[in-house]
């Protein structure tokens, strides 16, 4: 074979190979296709800065926003920054319609504000989270939800390492994982979500990177 037919052939190859690679890279880089539909999960979403850390990040950088703008979540957001267990009867009360529709996907995380509040003044851990907890069921007790239900624990902030404040939240987070087996709820793990320093504002309340990984991980708990 002449040089020039050899190099005729491998340019035929060479560019075979590297149309073949541009289209397979442009396929996964844009995995939602012309004429694909995108099924829309229906997300309600109660409890604290957890879920609404507005005021740390930036409304364009907040979960609320992050998932009100998301291509598969339909979204609607009552928790508030701040909000302690006293304030679930009112957030279950403005979403009670949505909670008693079956295609709906219910998120809470509540109880980190009121474990902040104690002072580590020899009370006894024991029966205090138990006190807060059953406040907690009580309140979920009271309604009717036909919606998934998904509890979420609560994550260990980067600063209450080591103090008095991550024991009570490990022995709420140890009630709340037998609760959610006990009656079949759908248990997420904020603390196997948020535990690296730069997942924190101010080593407390969830950062940008926190949000993002607390959305992309919600995606794992909805039909």
């Amino acid at each position: 074979m002449k040089e020039s037919g050899r190099i005729f052939i491998y340019l035929f190859l060479f560019t075979f190979i590297m149309t073949f690679l541009f289209n397979v890279c442009m396929i996964n880089s844009n995995p939602i296709h012309e004429g694909m539909q995108i099924k829309e999960r229906n997300i309600i979403i109660l409890g604290d800065s957890a879920f609404d850390n507005r005021p740390y990040v930036g409304t364009s950088e907040s979960i609320p926003y992050l998932l009100q703008n998301h291509d598969i979540f339909k979204s609607v957001v009552l928790a508030r920054d701040g909000a302690k267990i006293s304030d679930l009867h009112q957030q279950i009360r403005s979403a009670e319609k949505d909670l008693g529709k079956s295609n709906r996907t219910t998120f809470i995380s509540i109880g980190g504000n009121d474990i902040l509040t104690l002072k580590d003044d020899q009370i006894d851990i024991d029966k205090t989270i138990r006190k807060l907890f059953t406040t907690y069921t009580k309140i979920l007790s009271n309604y009717t939800f036909k919606s998934k239900l998904v509890l979420c624990n609560i994550y260990i902030p980067y600063s209450k390492r080591g103090s008095f404040h991550e024991r009570c939240i490990k022995k709420w987070n140890e009630q709340l994982y037998m609760f959610s087996k006990e009656n079949n709820y759908n248990l997420m793990r904020f603390d196997k979500v948020l535990f690296e320093q730069n997942d924190f504002v101010d080593n407390l309340e969830p950062s940008r990177i926190g949000g993002r990984k607390i959305v992309g991980e919600m995606l794992n708990y909805v039909d």
